[in-house]
């Protein structure tokens, strides 16, 4: 049994840590109910109770791999310590359960910004550790990743990033990090997240961690800005910056925020806390009143905490009065950055840009279905034909700048029965 966290551990004092319990640490493969490592977490930053089962539960319900989460009051010598939530471990088990293999699993250690360091993994064990490795594969799936997205500045980037990263997987545990306003990740503070490569298809997977603080008072933009100045973590700042990239984002966004359905969390939300609202009360060593436990559901509370070593009054919005206006918020934003009213979004996305153009213009798509022909036509302000590109197969992203005199354009790209037209000035 060992203490752990950082914020959790050393932003809350008292006798209530958080804490490791490691069965297999001095007889191997010792277990308790099927499991060799389980975390106490305390609540800190979270007078509700209910932050961290809310996410995982979120995150689970849409097929993310995230771990599962339940209550427990905590004796240690018959004496209670207090309630905690028991939270599963990013291990092998985890990995095999979810994965289907056990693969080669990289922990996020501190924070990091993914960036490209150069070839020697040395350069980044104060950020990572390899926590196994059944691939054999060492630090080089890692170390591929952040090189391509320093070096890679071609067309076909996102193909090339989902050869090696499950790109998809990623952008919906984005969007979720997003809507739960969870700034205590990659996103923002650089940390609480694992990276998972299967042998199964050769990728890294996404593995988030660590929601305590989530639902506070400050809310993330999507895609997520961090406080430095150029705005962006690397790996968003790739996608921030690629018109697919946006176009799968917004997709991804309308798809996952359909999905939360708020009446059935409500339900849980509410019996949760009624099934831990005793141990609440009984609970010797934590950090806020009964009462805020009571009002943290749907009202604001002010708590007292430690912020740079300094007591500090913060207030925390209501856990579902939060989830409902940022669900409000960020599903008008995805409609108005793409058609979220279609059942069948087209597996063609076409971007034109810029746009207006002041003559060069780029025409970029990615085609996601079987194999057919694709043609690209722009047409002047009359109808008339300016150019005509057809290509055979189409199949992936193409790329063609054009170079078109000052005036109004069509630019229309059609593959098989799927057809996608844009408005385009050149000034």
């Amino acid at each position: 049994m060992r203490f752990k966290g950082d914020y959790s551990y050393r932003g809350f004092p008292g006798k209530k840590r958080p804490i490791k319990l490691d069965f297999d640490r001095f007889v191997n493969d010792q277990e308790h109910d099927g499991q060799t490592k389980l975390n106490l977490h305390n609540f800190a930053g979270d007078p509700s109770f209910l932050r961290e089962t809310l996410a995982y539960g979120l995150l689970r319900e849409q097929g993310l791999p995230a771990s599962r989460t339940a209550y427990a009051q905590v004796y240690v010598n018959d004496s209670l310590l207090g309630l905690y939530l028991l939270v599963e471990e990013i291990n092998k088990r985890f990995c095999r359960s979810r994965f289907g293999d056990t693969g080669t699993l990289y922990q996020c250690t501190d924070n990091t910004e993914m960036a490209w360091q150069g070839d020697d993994p040395a350069a980044y064990t104060d950020e990572f550790k390899l926590d196994h490795d059944a691939n054999n594969v060492g630090w080089m799936p890692l170390l591929d990743l952040m090189k391509l997205m320093h070096e890679d500045r071609s067309a076909v980037f996102r193909q090339r990033l989902d050869a090696i990263f499950n790109v998809d997987s990623y952008l919906h545990a984005m969007v979720l990090d997003v809507l739960l306003n969870n700034w205590d990740s990659y996103h923002d503070n650089g940390r609480n997240f694992s990276l998972y490569h299967s042998a199964e298809d050769g990728r890294l997977h996404w593995i988030p961690w660590d929601y305590n603080l989530c639902l506070w008072e400050r809310d993330m933009e999507l895609p997520p800005r961090d406080r430095s100045a150029d705005g962006y973590k690397p790996l968003v700042a790739r996608i921030a910056n690629d018109p697919l990239l946006m176009e799968d984002l917004w997709r991804t966004a309308c798809d996952a925020l359909s999905r939360v359905q708020l009446p059935a969390i409500h339900d849980r939300l509410a019996a949760s806390r009624a099934l831990i609202a005793d141990a609440v009360a009984a609970d010797p060593n934590k950090f806020y009143s009964t009462s805020a436990f009571h009002a943290n559901l749907y009202h604001t509370v002010v708590v007292s905490m430690r912020r740079n070593g300094v007591p500090t009054d913060v207030a925390l919005p209501g856990v579902y009065d939060r989830l409902v206006k940022r669900l409000s918020t960020l599903k008008l934003l995805a409609q108005r950055k793409t058609d979220c009213t279609s059942p069948d979004r087209s597996d063609l996305i076409v971007h034109v840009f810029p746009n207006p153009s002041a003559g060069t213009v780029t025409v970029r798509w990615d085609l996601r279905s079987d194999a057919v022909t694709a043609m690209l036509d722009v047409f002047d302000a009359l109808g008339r034909p300016v150019l005509q590109h057809s290509y055979d197969p189409a199949v992936g992203i193409r790329e063609e700048r054009l170079t078109l005199a000052a005036g109004h354009y069509l630019v229309r790209i059609t593959a098989g029965p799927q057809q996608s037209t844009h408005r385009l000035m050149v000034t």
